[in-house]
């Protein structure tokens, strides 16, 4: 018969002591043990994988390698981004969309640090106290997980209303604020469901060792109603502008950019689905620092993802931009009212290049053009109805504009 009863670390019973002369008996016994259910047997099965020469399981160096390098690419994006939105550096400055990223980024940095403990290792080959303060940072880093994730998404939904102005679509700014709200209220809820996930708090981290009391939730129905509409806000986030941009008068490789720059987000959502079938051991692992590891990789993987994806379309401006100049290729710009000049730091009056044929003044172009959106370099236009009719007057085909529309970014 296997015994399952659990011996502190001064006492040695006779199967242990025989170890010295018999090692095939105390393996033998590896099966029957359960090492895990309270705070003194750790060291009974510490003392029997050493006897046994059972491998050592160390994956802290995997998290450094799968987290690190990732932190670094985040963080140039990051820097990339404020240079290239500086007015020092002629951007056009920053708004909301900037700040709540850098916010984001400051959670990153905490979670970066919280996950270069002891994760990655079997429970009994750690001290009982170290196992409690591991635990006690992961509880920790669930709330920073989810605030990264969602202030990412309020950052590109502030981006969204950057580009798209009242003058585009008064309904579409609507829907953003509403999207913004369901992200919020969905951090809030997730905040207050881990936190009151079991009772005591404390025993989100002390259950492991058989010793407290207390009761949790059904863990699994608050991971998979959460990931499903974490998933779920990650499509209305990235598809929300495509019906928009499709408008867009770009060329269709243009078109096809700008939609690839956002559709990179979608990785975000892919991580989300990796992550979430390790997520089924949450709160019955037997070994919680190596059984959590793999879901703090993907949880890292995905904060850096969302970071970086947030970045991208501020870098494509000015990559642009230094892949023109090296090609020597010449650009017509549009110019701007001085009213523009003034808010962006662009532009002068607007100037159309050629009157209509009938010989009568061309509209103000200042009534027939919206600046949609000022990222870096890139101005993307819409037009009115009467744009259509003053391109027959000048017998010009549909995709050649008399003043030079020129999208720098896509």
């Amino acid at each position: 018969m296997c015994s399952t009863r659990s011996y502190s670390p001064e006492y040695k019973p006779a199967w242990l002591r025989a170890a010295q002369s018999d090692r095939s008996l105390v393996c033998n016994f590896a099966s029957c043990i359960e090492p895990y259910q309270l705070r003194n047997s750790i060291a009974t099965k510490k003392q029997q994988s050493i006897l046994c020469g059972a491998p050592i399981r160390d994956e802290a160096s995997l998290t450094r390698r799968a987290t690190w390098p990732l932190f670094g690419i985040a963080l140039f994006t990051v820097i990339f981004r404020f240079l290239a939105r500086s007015r020092l550096l002629e951007g056009p400055g920053f708004g909301w969309d900037d700040w709540t990223i850098l916010i984001a980024f400051g959670l990153l940095v905490a979670a970066s640090g919280l996950l270069d403990q002891s994760l990655g290792k079997d429970t009994w080959m750690l001290e009982p106290q170290h196992i409690t303060d591991v635990l006690y940072m992961f509880f920790v880093l669930e709330f920073v997980y989810i605030g990264i994730l969602v202030i990412t998404k309020i950052s590109i939904l502030l981006l969204y209303l950057r580009i798209f102005p009242s003058t585009v679509s008064t309904w579409f700014r609507v829907t953003i604020w509403i999207v913004i709200g369901l992200c919020s209220a969905y951090c809030m809820a997730m905040w207050f469901s881990i936190l009151f996930e079991c009772d005591p708090i404390g025993y989100n981290w002390t259950r492991w060792d058989g010793e407290h009391k207390g009761n949790c939730i059904n863990a699994r129905a608050l991971i998979y109603s959460s990931s499903t509409i974490n998933i779920v806000l990650d499509l209305m986030v990235f598809f929300l502008p495509f019906p928009k941009l499709m408008k867009l008068e770009v060329s269709g490789r243009k078109k096809v950019g700008i939609c690839l720059t956002f559709v990179l987000g979608l990785f975000i959502t892919i991580c989300s689905a990796v992550r979430l079938q390790y997520l089924v051991r949450w709160g019955d692992s037997k070994n919680p620092t190596w059984d959590y590891n793999p879901i703090a990789i993907w949880s890292a993987v995905e904060g850096n993802v969302s970071i970086i994806c947030c970045c991208l379309p501020a870098m494509a401006g000015p990559i642009k931009k230094a892949l023109q100049k090296t090609r020597r290729r010449t650009f017509s710009y549009v110019e701007f009212p001085e009213s523009t000049q003034s808010s962006y730091g662009i532009g002068k009056d607007v100037k159309p290049h050629s009157q209509p044929a009938d010989g009568s003044e061309a509209p103000d172009m200042q009534r027939r053009l919206h600046i949609s959106a000022v990222y870096g370099d890139s101005v993307v236009f819409h037009r009115m109805e009467q744009e259509e009719k003053w391109q027959k007057k000048l017998r010009m085909p549909s995709n050649s504009y008399p003043h030079g529309v020129y999208t720098e970014t896509w």
